[in-house]
Order: structure tokens, then sequence, then C-alpha cells
């Protein structure tokens, strides 16, 4: 019997890769197609559709930065500035006032043509100005946290004491809309955009105002749709794709659990009856990490592949980023198709074996790190580099990794000559010397591994594992009887299923009387059948020159029918 044409064992049906089930069964393996094809598309999706409208984008947010935030920006500065400190309070008039105006006349100082959008009067819609106070009490002195603003009038600057006014404020921001129509012929997926301009003016520490920026941009309304034009089909088979790689792993899923609810119940079950027959536990083994990292990466390529088709009024940021995760999960996800190849999987089994010792080192590690952390929080504030937990934690890291160590170790000293040297020697000491090196060697040890015990190929999940292989650890000293009995029926069962699942006959010396005996009952009710069997094919192909008696085959087989059925009955009700 060929390969092509042989039947699949249990063991195979479950865990053999789909490249060696092709190699072995010549069964094709869609599922690695399907993959090949996501990641094309989605790349597809990245550098056609994405990049192409971020260097749009990226041009764009670089001309808002001049006009709404670093106003005094050279065309030489090519670094983009996110953020502008105020200290004076006539600088913060000053400040408002050019933005504001520079928002209403926007094509004075821009090169391309920009519009507006205009209220039920024919007026431009003005800026608004959003505060958020401090206390409670700022409707009882006539304050509002909507203000909208124009050339003439801006707000409670220009009706307050502003110095008195922001004594009761915590931050406030500016919001501008502008609308950029493009060229149709340009390369990018919309020929309209809408943008969003928000300036933030932090002011929570009263001491100096830190002013950044924020560009938000959607697509227009009345972009006209065409799922031919600007790569939009490629969001069409992004969809499908992602849809169809989805069905494989639903497909997948259910297949084993009709296959693990037939070895349990010992009939064939429908799907659904077949999935709810099994317990939470056992549903939870079918589901890897793998399969956790596709589903999130076929989801991903759904919304992105809907978004790319109804992106009208979508905020495009989300989108890119959604795009961004589906490209992610398809590139990453092809790793699980060279499982087959111990080679090209080395990096994966090099992490499986290291990961045991790594969580618990890391875990020991992280309360020193943190201390570290606070204790710059609480002795270098002056520096700038340990603001937040977040910001000293990245600090701490970078030093860690050697990056800026001259730097950082010169503002400490700089601030505390003493502490600061004892601060830093001590960390990078212990840290780069001791805790870099030991995470460096754990690995090493979990790659070396893999050449003294490789992983072998095919191998059963851990509750299946190979029992010879893995030998169980004999039952504690002080174990009951009671206990030893159910260890060793235990690993019994497992040897069993081992050699079930390989298609051999288990040894008796697994099983128990009951499970013998029932076994000895299904050979007779064999031997039975296919002695029946016979006789009802000599009826059927008689001698040269007799006729075929299909009155008689009818009736050996309905005695063969009532005759065996208690038999069915019985094996059914003792299994």
């Amino acid at each position: 019997m060929s390969d092509q044409t042989r039947i699949m064992s249990l063991k195979d049906r479950l865990y053999l890769h789909p490249l060696d089930k092709y190699e072995k069964y010549g069964r094709f393996p869609w599922a690695l197609v399907v993959q090949l094809l996501i990641v094309l598309m989605t790349t597809c999706q990245a550098l056609l559709i994405v990049n192409r409208n971020t260097s749009y984008s990226y041009d764009q947010y670089q001309l808002f930065n001049k006009m709404f935030l670093n106003l005094n920006v050279e065309g030489s500065d090519t670094e983009i500035l996110n953020q502008f400190t105020i200290y004076h309070i006539q600088e913060l008039s000053t400040y408002i006032q050019q933005t504001v105006s520079k928002y209403f006349n926007i094509n004075s100082y821009t090169i391309d043509q920009y519009s507006y959008e205009y209220e039920d009067n024919g007026d431009k819609e003005p800026a608004t100005l959003l505060v958020s106070y401090i206390g409670h009490d700022w409707k009882d002195k006539g304050y509002k946290n909507i203000y909208y603003l124009t050339e003439e009038d801006l707000g409670p600057f220009s009706h307050y004491n502003v110095r008195k006014y922001l004594g009761d404020v915590e931050r406030f921001e500016i919001e501008f809309h502008l609308i950029h129509h493009l060229n149709s012929n340009m390369d990018v997926s919309s020929n309209c955009y809408h943008w969003k301009i928000v300036q933030f003016y932090d002011f929570h520490n009263h001491g100096s105002i830190h002013v950044s920026l924020k560009t938000t941009r959607t697509t227009c309304s009345s972009k006209e749709f065409n799922i031919f034009e600007n790569y939009l089909w490629i969001g069409a088979m992004v969809f499908l794709l992602g849809c169809f790689s989805l069905g494989i792993v639903c497909a997948y899923l259910l297949k084993r659990a009709m296959i693990m609810a037939h070895i349990k119940k010992g009939h064939e079950m429908d799907t659904w009856n077949a999935w709810e027959s099994l317990r939470f536990r056992e549903k939870i083994k079918f589901i890897n990490l793998w399969v956790i990292f596709t589903v999130i990466g076929n989801l991903a390529q759904i919304f992105a592949g809907i978004l790319t088709l109804i992106d009208q009024d979508t905020v495009l940021q989300v989108h890119e980023q959604i795009i961004g995760i589906a490209c992610f999960c398809a590139w990453v996800g092809l790793v699980r198709f060279i499982e087959h190849s111990s080679n090209s999987y080395i990096i994966v089994n090099t992490l499986k074996r290291s990961f045991g010792k790594l969580l618990p080192y890391l875990v020991g590690i992280l309360p020193i790190f943190m201390a570290y952390v606070f204790l710059g929080m609480c002795m270098f504030w002056k520096t700038g580099l340990y603001p937040t937990t977040t910001a000293g934690m990245v600090t701490n890291f970078a030093i860690l990794n050697g990056d800026s160590v001259y730097g950082f170790f010169a503002s400490c000293v700089a601030d505390n000559s003493v502490l600061g040297q004892l601060y830093m020697f001590t960390f990078i000491v212990f840290f780069i010397c001791c805790v870099h090196n030991i995470f460096i060697a754990i690995i090493q040890e979990g790659f070396a591994s893999l050449n003294e015990r490789p992983v072998r190929k095919h191998r059963v999940e851990s509750s299946e594992s190979d029992t010879d292989e893995f030998p169980m650890e004999p039952p504690p000293l002080k174990a009951s009887a009671e206990e030893q009995k159910k260890s060793e029926d235990a690993k019994k069962s497992r040897m069993a299923l081992k050699m079930i699942l390989k298609g051999s006959k288990p040894d008796s010396s697994l099983l128990d009387e009951n499970t013998q005996k029932a076994i000895g009952r299904i050979v007779s009710f064999g031997k039975d059948v296919e002695r029946i069997l016979q006789k009802m094919q000599m009826l059927a192909s008689p001698q040269q020159g007799v006729s075929v008696d299909r009155d008689e085959i009818v009736k050996q087989l309905v005695i063969t029918l009532n005759e065996q059925k208690e038999t069915i009955n019985n094996i059914l009700t003792n299994i």
C-alpha cells in the first residue's frame, strides 16, 4: 500500500506536522499555502498602502509641528521636537495668539492649499479650547470648560486675568480642524484627508507649561469608493484569507475534539456534541500558544481588510496599527511551519528549554531592579532621568544594556558626587557583570542541550508523553498502598494509550481483568462476524451453474443482526 493511500494512524492524525503529513501521506499542506498568501498580502498592505500614506502623513506632521508647536523651527532643522516649554505669562498669550492666527490664515504660511469646515452661517469653524480645572468651584467663578477661539476673541486669555485664571487650571488643549484635498493621481489611499490637530498644554505641576502636539487624520466622507483603486483589492484579499485561515483553525480544533470524543465515548458523534462532551481541561489541551497567536493574527487581518474597504471617517492611525499587527502575526506565524526542521526551529526550541529557568530567575531579579529604580527616582530626580517609574525603568534598562552609560553616569555624579558614583558603580557591576552574563549563560545552556538531548520529532504532548523516555518519579515513601496503586494504574494507562496511538496491541500486563474480558468479547465477536460474512459471501458467489439465493442472504443477515445485537449491547455496557 502506497504512502498516499494508506490510512493515517491515530497518533499521526493528532500530532503529526502538516509538512510531515504531506511527505508521509500526501496530504497537501493547505494551511501553509494560506499562511504564505497572508504573508504576501499583508506585506503588500504594509508597503503599498501604509508606507505611502505614512510618508505623506510624516511630511504633514513636520508642517503642523512648525505651524502649531515649534514656531521658530528653521528649514534646516529636520528633527521633529515633540515638545515646547513656555516659561512666561506673556509668552503664553503670544504663543496662543500666533497659533490661532496661523490656523485662520493657514494658506498664507504653507505651500499647499488647505480648506476649513464651515458653520451654518458661512464662517470658518473656530478653534476649540477644552479646559481641565484643579478644583470643583470653577463654575462659581464663571469659568467654562469649553471656549471657541477666534482671532479677535481668545476666550479666557482675552477676558480674564491670565495669571489668576491659570491658578485654577490643571491642563488645557486647543483643537483645530483642516481639510487637505490632493490630486487624485497621487499614490495614496485617498484624495482627501481631514486633519484634527490638537495642542496639549500641561500645567499640572504649575511651574512651566509643556506644550505637545497630536495629529489625527481620517479620510473625508465625500471620498469616492472604488475597490480597484489604490490597492483596495489587497484589503479584500486579506479579509478573505484571514477568514479562511480562521476557519482552518476552527476545523483543526473540532477535528481533534471529535477524535478525542470518539476515543472517550467509543462511538461517532457529530461535531457540536463531540465538543460539548469534552471537559474544559480536555478542551484547553488543544489550544497551544501557536493557536492563540494564529487566532489573534487572523482577527487582526480580518479587521484590517474591513477597515481598508470602509475607511471613511476611520482614524487611520488605528487602521495602520491593525495592519502592522496583522503583518507581524503573519510573518511570525510562518515559524510554526518549520517546526519539523530542528535546525530552522532552533530559536523556539532554545527558548523552550531555557524558559523553565529564565522565568524564576527574572522573578528573583525584578525586586532588585525595581529597588534601584525607586532609589534613583528619590535621589536623582534633578537629572531628569527618573521623572516617573516608567522613565526610571527605561533609564536603568538602557544602562544595563550599555547604552549612554557615560552620559547617565555623569548626570548622577554631577547631582551627587558620592551617592551618584556609589549608585552607578553598584548597579553596573551587579547587573552587567552578574545578571546580564547569567542570563546569557542560561540561554547558552538551553542551546547546548539541543545537541545533547535533541528534540524528538512528532513527540506527543506532555499529557500523553512517552513514559520510557520520561519515566515517572517513584511514589513518595510515605504514600499509602491505595495511592501507590493509583500511581501504578496511571502509569499503565499512559503506556497502553501510547501503544494504542501507535496502532499496536497493548501488552496484557497493562490491562486490568475487566478490560481483558471486554477485549476478549470484542475478539470473539469479530470472529463470529467474520465467519458469518464468509458464509454470506459464499451464498452471494455460488459455484458455476447455481443461481444466487437472495432470500437466503437476507435471512442470514437478519439472523446475524439478531444474534449479535445482545453481544454488542453487552460489550458497550462493559467497556
